[in-house]
């Protein structure tokens, strides 16, 4: 049984000009297994941080959801189609917030209100003298764990006393020590420099490969997080375009298995600096055409208007289709790139610039 059941989640703000609902997330469906080490992969701007306050129950008054199904460790969250049961996802889900501000109290020190966190963790029980001790000695080893070497001035300090640096590394380890069951990271390396950087990711690595800890994180560049997770998710202006499975094993050919057409091109526009085949000074690839905007929102496959093989079906939102020859990923493709003879590719480009053309005579 999957730790985790989100079936069709549907996200809408309210325009303050028009009054009308924006989608947000889009029929937004994910499958988390107990002990998978999960990632949410897609630009800044396509949602991932709306996904990551609903799982930590931080939904606002201004979102209206829906969805078909909400199920965590079995357990039906959704009271209706339109409410979720928020503190019982604030108790089992931990996030990582982006911003350290949001967790962190500027009003008190940090060790109180880490040693707080850890008290409502329910795995600290027996005498107060001795569970304060051993939390204390635990939350040191967590903070020499991630690189900080002499804890006790920054648990002494006040937030503003700190650097960016210490400020994510204590929000960090406020959510760590809470020891939630499924734990969100929100592109948490933010602001941290390559060391940091590095001494978190292999934190995260070692709660999911010892304590068998579920973690779902939250990325924009999927080469910072390949050799982490399990299963990646790739989103796009709030719609999964596709998953891979079994990562470990595809991680070095991961664009010989991408068929979405925006998977392909946001894999090429990631530069892969430890890589020889990177040109000093030559111009880095990029997605073409930009982001729609919220009032003007693509019907269908969000992808359509930036996508050079969208064909009139494109406006009808495609099923998600197993990769033929293998089960490492599963796309939501009308068009899948590698799936089309070199005609059918010339014959639509071709149909593109005529379209192209004669719209350029009418707005003429």
């Amino acid at each position: 049984m999957a730790l985790l059941e989100i079936s069709n989640l549907t996200v809408h703000i309210e325009d303050p000009a028009t009054g009308n609902a924006i989608p947000l997330v889009d029929n937004f469906s994910l499958n988390v297994q107990a002990g998978e080490f999960v990632g949410l992969i897609g630009e800044t701007g396509s949602g991932k941080s709306v996904i990551a306050r609903i799982l930590g129950g931080a939904i606002r008054q201004s979102w209206k959801i829906t969805c078909k199904s909400f199920r965590f460790d079995g357990e039906e969250l959704l009271k209706d189609t339109h409410t979720l049961d928020t503190k019982r996802l604030a108790q089992l889900v931990g996030v990582i917030d982006q911003d350290p501000s949001n967790v962190i109290d500027p009003s008190v020190k940090i060790g109180p209100q880490i040693i707080h966190r850890m008290n409502l963790s329910k795995r600290w029980c027996g005498f107060k003298w001795h569970k304060k001790r051993k939390q204390y000695k635990e939350l040191e080893d967590l903070l020499t764990r991630m690189g900080i070497k002499d804890p006790d001035p920054l648990l002494n300090s006040y937030f503003a006393d700190l650097s960016q640096t210490e400020q994510h590394l204590m929000s960090i380890a406020m959510t760590i020590v809470a020891d939630p069951v499924f734990l969100i990271a929100d592109e948490p390396t933010t602001g941290l420099n390559a060391i940091s950087t590095q001494r978190v990711q292999s934190l995260l690595k070692r709660l999911n490969a010892n304590f068998n800890k579920t973690i779902l994180y939250l990325s924009n560049n999927f080469l910072t997080v390949k050799h982490l997770v399990t299963s990646a998710h790739i989103l796009y202006f709030g719609q999964i375009v596709e998953r891979f499975t079994n990562v470990d094993d595809i991680n070095q050919r991961l664009l010989d298995y991408a068929h979405h057409p925006y998977t392909r091109l946001f894999l090429q526009s990631l530069p892969d600096f430890t890589s020889s085949k990177l040109i000093y000074k030559t111009p880095l690839y990029e997605i073409p055409g930009e982001l729609p905007e919220l009032d003007n929102i693509p019907v269908g496959c969000r992808f359509g208007p930036r996508c050079e093989f969208a064909q009139r079906e494109c406006m009808q939102c495609p099923p998600f289709v197993k990769d033929r020859e293998t089960n490492y990923s599963e796309f939501a493709c009308h068009f899948p790139v590698d799936y089309l003879s070199p005609t059918q590719v010339e014959k639509m480009r071709d149909l593109r610039e005529q379209i192209k053309q004669q719209t350029s005579i009418i707005e003429d």
